[in-house]
């Protein structure tokens, strides 16, 4: 069984069936749940991820703060709590000290399915394909 992983492809082909499977796990959760997380770099941009509904939107927000720094911050709701989700956005904009806090930059909404089956195909090429045979240097020159 350990043969099995010999080479990069079965390699490859194993990190991106995890990948995929991650991925499949998020769009789940995202039926259920709305997540909402916030990287900010030290520049005046941030990169905001939205999961739910089924899909993963990743945006580039341009913060309107002068002189505040944004933090990083964390944050998840029920899917059908829409109040509880607004409650959790007030408390998450109060901490911070901000009302109206960016301006998408950049925006992509990318359905998870158009993620992971991409992958899983990928994965399955990876992991289902014959390996490739390895020629010697000894047989290569003799011709055989």
């Amino acid at each position: 069984m350990l043969t099995f992983f010999h080479g990069w492809r079965r390699k490859m082909g194993a990190a991106t069936l995890v990948m995929a499977c991650v991925f499949a796990g998020g769009w789940v959760r995202s039926h259920s749940f709305i997540d909402i997380a916030n990287f900010p770099n030290g520049r005046p941009v941030s990169v905001v991820l939205r999961s739910g509904e089924g899909e993963l939107v990743i945006a580039i927000v341009h913060e309107e703060i002068i002189g505040m720094k944004m933090l990083s911050m964390w944050m998840s709701a029920p899917a059908d709590d829409i109040a509880g989700f607004g409650r959790l956005m007030q408390h998450w904009t109060s901490r911070s000290g901000i009302e109206e806090w960016a301006t998408i930059k950049l925006c992509w909404v990318l359905p998870y399915w158009s993620i992971i089956f991409p992958l899983s195909l990928l994965s399955a090429y990876l992991l289902l394909s014959k390996p490739q045979s390895c020629v010697s240097s000894s047989e290569a020159g003799s011709g055989k």
